[in-house]
């Protein structure tokens, strides 16, 4: 299953699947995966999204921790769940990456939406639960994120509904189909 895929300023294809990450040189396939005991390899196996940022670094979201993945190195750095520290991922599982103006990353997780400061290493929490206001329904699940030209940062959920965040000025507009 592929869930995934980019092109990197080289021509390669990476495909983001189930079992591992896919590079395509347009010749042969080079793979990639989980390895017990190795830190530089990638957290999981089972890859949701794959991102080429502005630096050329690629970012993964796994089922078990945001990975980045230097190309000249050819090595993965692990970005794990860590509960008891402010301002870490409180879930591991992330569905989506989006990059906004400034270089940072955001991700769509199974526990909300976060961003990654590039500068200074930290993630950062949002829980839109109490402006979105529907109790009966879970918006902590975001499977999709995208930013558009004008720093909005549109999100799809689990359930229905859009979110549009503008990361600048924090403004926030919920949609949310009723057919009633």
């Amino acid at each position: 299953y592929v869930s995934d895929i980019v092109k990197d300023d080289k021509g390669f294809m990476w495909f983001a699947t189930t079992k591992g990450l896919n590079r395509w040189d347009g010749y042969q396939f080079k793979f990639f995966f989980h390895e017990d005991n190795n830190d530089n390899s990638l957290s999981s196996n089972y890859i949701n999204a794959v991102l080429f940022d502005k630096k050329g670094i690629l970012w993964i979201a796994t089922t078990n921790g945001l990975n980045s993945y230097d190309p000249i190195s050819g090595k993965f750095k692990l970005h794990y769940n860590i509960t008891d520290e402010k301002n870490k991922i409180p879930s591991n599982y992330i569905y989506s990456l989006a990059e906004d103006s400034n270089g940072n990353i955001w991700l769509g997780t199974e526990w909300g939406l976060k961003h990654f400061d590039t500068q200074t290493g930290k993630f950062y929490n949002y829980d839109f639960t109490e402006f979105i206001n529907l109790p009966e329904l879970n918006y902590k699940i975001i499977r999709k994120i995208f930013f558009d030209s004008d720093d909005n940062l549109w999100m799809s959920f689990s359930y229905s509904g859009l979110l549009k965040y503008n990361t600048k000025t924090k403004e926030k507009k919920f949609y949310l189909y009723d057919s009633e």
